[in-house]
């Protein structure tokens, strides 16, 4: 798929979450457990890893029960045991293949990744319960958004990945300072972190061949997403 289009659906995946702000927290964790379970369905894929399936569906089981966790719990501190069952899971899931286990590296490794994203995924649901949650989100999507349609358009892939970073550092400072609950610091850290793993994201897998499938495609555009979830809890926390 052409990088527009993962643009696009970047964009609506920050923009579903946004909307799903408006029907609370439980709405959000559902929308958060959507777009981890589409992400865990083409991530194996699109780093060509063996035993594709069993891979997506420890992810998927990863990213509920990051949810689960974060909405019983109302706190990130039981996300390092999601994390450590979820590396144990896909430590079985390695050893339960019949393909004589080519490449168990590469399969583990992209398994654990996928993990960590998706579990960062569940800070969406913390960041709007923070002091500043509802400003920093809305800072942080937008940025994600303007960097997503920067990196849209025809030119070298490099260039655009450094203006997408920085015209999100600058979305942050305008509209923080513009809030009144946010400091320029707050913004400017939303902004950037925002801005620059859109551009990262567009840099480092835009080159995989796989990325031109679409269900592998949907998982290029929803990584940016979810892994901003936890940091942007740390920005808003501290904000």
């Amino acid at each position: 798929m052409a990088s527009p289009w993962r643009a696009v659906l970047t964009a609506l995946g920050a923009m579903l979450l946004a909307i799903s702000s408006l029907g609370g927290s439980y709405a959000v964790a559902i929308v958060v457990a959507a777009l981890g379970c589409a992400f865990a369905a083409g991530w194996p894929a699109l780093v060509g890893v063996p035993a594709q399936r069993g891979s997506s569906i420890v992810i998927a089981a990863d990213a509920l029960a990051a949810v689960l966790v974060v909405v019983i719990s109302h706190s990130p501190a039981y996300l390092s045991l999601v994390l450590a069952f979820g590396v144990t899971a896909a430590f079985l899931q390695q050893m339960l293949r019949r393909d004589e286990r080519h490449r168990l590296v590469e399969g583990m490794s992209a398994t654990v990744t996928g993990i960590v994203v998706v579990t960062s995924g569940s800070g969406w649901i913390l960041a709007f319960s923070d002091r500043v949650g509802d400003e920093a989100i809305l800072i942080a999507l937008g940025a994600l958004v303007l960097a997503a349609a920067i990196t849209a358009l025809p030119s070298n892939t490099l260039i655009l990945a450094g203006v997408a970073g920085l015209t999100g550092a600058g979305f942050g400072v305008g509209l923080g300072a513009l809030m009144p609950n946010m400091t320029l610091l707050t913004g400017f850290l939303a902004g950037l972190v925002s801005g620059g793993m859109m551009a990262l994201t567009h840099v480092v897998l835009g080159g995989f061949p796989a990325v031109n499938r679409w269900r592998v495609a949907m998982a290029a555009a929803l990584l940016p997403v979810l892994v901003l979830g936890i940091p942007l809890h740390l920005i808003a926390a501290i904000g």
